[in-house]
């Protein structure tokens, strides 16, 4: 991206110890490059649910998709060291970004490959959940042994408070015990939740679409 590269689909990476194929957003959102680490389908959480983003459990790691997919703990380990973000999104294959059912954190607030969290307040910069939006605020995960990293979004322990119309103990962006239909991630399923890891890139951007383009080429 810093060389004006703008489109959005799978590039060989270098990370300094390997050379592999992942999957780069740099078109959703304008000026962000994004390195999506892992993506599952609901039908697929029983191969999730109990793996923390702070142990090794890669699948597919060389074949990104967006039904099974993990890239190993080494892997996620070096493209976090480069980036100052991680965000999590749901259905984004079909629907991009716009910042529904959304989250974003700098990871010197909350790092999700290296913290063990247990219903623990950590801020984050934006976070949408069912239409309820919060700028700044605190949220409780989980991330921890046995347990994916996740929200519930019936918990009011910290600032954000989005429980009205959640459903009792709703699991969201992972581990999935309680899910609720309203909820993008949970709606089907089919439906798909990814975690991603990036940086903020001034300038060079060139496509300012709101949805993913060429998503099926190889640079």
């Amino acid at each position: 991206m810093e060389h004006g590269e703008s489109h959005c689909g799978y590039y060989v990476v270098d990370d300094g110890q390997e050379s592999y194929v992942v999957f780069c957003d740099m078109n959703t959102e304008i000026g962000f490059a994004y390195t999506l680490i892992e993506s599952f389908a609901l039908k697929h959480n029983s191969f999730f649910r109990s793996k923390s983003l702070t142990v090794n459990w890669p699948i597919n790691e060389n074949s990104p998709n967006w039904n099974m997919y993990r890239l190993s703990h080494s892997r996620m380990s070096r493209i976090r060291d480069r980036s100052t973000y991680w965000r999590a999104t749901c259905n984004f294959p079909s629907v991009g970004i716009d910042y529904q059912d959304y989250v974003r954190a700098r990871i010197t607030e909350v790092d999700p490959t290296k913290q063990t969290l247990s219903a623990t307040c950590k801020k984050v910069e934006y976070i949408n959940l069912r239409g309820h939006l919060g700028l700044q605020t605190t949220v409780p995960f989980w991330n921890s042994n046995g347990v994916h990293m996740h929200t519930d979004s019936s918990n009011t322990k910290c600032a954000f408070k989005p429980n009205t119309g959640a459903v009792n103990s709703e699991d969201n962006w992972g581990y999935y015990g309680t899910v609720n239909p309203k909820f993008r991630c949970t709606a089907t399923a089919e439906s798909t939740t990814q975690y991603w890891m990036g940086d903020y890139i001034r300038g060079n951007v060139k496509d300012k679409k709101a949805q993913c383009k060429d998503c099926g080429k190889i640079y």
